[in-house]
């Protein structure tokens, strides 16, 4: 897995890739993309900052999430291509075609990151 350090990387990797499947938990998110990629964003906490940490895999390489607290229904994303990256350290805004704005931030809970998401769909 290679970790991406500037926003200007990040948008240039992902722009008008396809999402095949996506998957998160507390403190992850998992996009995979049609091309075999994946996109792995992290809650990270660094002294008196929070941040999300990205890098980028093999789809085959990243198991799926299982120990999520509440699932989430990302289908509504599947086959969007990104349009669009604003990548900042305490989140990334993602333009999707034609699902539309995917906003993941980290938070802190405890003193713990974790992922939020705006807008998000839980399964029901």
């Amino acid at each position: 897995m290679s970790k991406i350090c500037s926003p200007d990387a990040l948008k240039n990797i992902l722009e008008n890739r396809q999402i095949q499947s996506a998957t998160s938990s507390l403190n992850r998110f998992v996009m995979k993309f049609v091309d075999g990629t994946a996109l792995v964003l992290e809650g990270m906490q660094e002294e008196n900052s929070i941040g999300v940490q990205a890098s980028i895999a093999q789809s085959a390489d990243i198991a799926d999430e299982d120990e999520a607290v509440c699932r989430v229904d990302w289908s509504w994303i599947y086959s969007s291509s990104i349009v669009a990256v604003d990548c900042r350290k305490e989140h990334i805004l993602f333009q999707l075609n034609p699902a539309g704005p995917l906003r993941i931030s980290v938070q802190l809970w405890q003193n713990k990151p974790f992922l939020a998401f705006q807008p998000y769909r839980s399964m029901q």
